[in-house]
């Protein structure tokens, strides 16, 4: 059974390394305020360093909640999660290429002020 251990963990290891790749997505927190929604997105604005960032898609449910297509909410500050997936041309793949764009994607929001 003690020699099973360390088997056990290796290939547990070995598992998560290999579902790790460049591709996967990748999770972040900022704090920032709603501005506008454009074709590329809604933006916000970092309270951080008031840089501009723009998400290109958001959760259904949280755009139910939260209506970033009404101006009622430009100015307000949110907590934002957000995940990234970056983007290849078509005919390039994932492994062979250099990354074309980020998708940035809204999965939680939450309203502070």
């Amino acid at each position: 059974m003690k020699k099973l251990i360390p088997l056990l963990i290796l290939v547990l290891v070995a598992n998560l390394l290999q579902g790790q790749s460049e591709d996967s997505k990748i999770m972040h927190m900022i704090d920032a305020s709603y501005d506008s929604k454009s074709e590329l997105g809604y933006l916000f604005i970092s309270r951080l360093d008031e840089s501009p960032i723009t998400f290109n898609q958001i959760n259904l449910e949280l755009l139910q909640k939260f209506n970033l297509n009404d101006d009622s909410l430009k100015g307000s500050t949110f907590k934002i999660t957000y995940g990234t997936e970056k983007l290849y041309a078509e005919e390039n793949n994932a492994q062979n290429s250099i990354p074309i764009k980020e998708k940035k994607i809204i999965l939680n929001l939450e309203q502070i002020e």
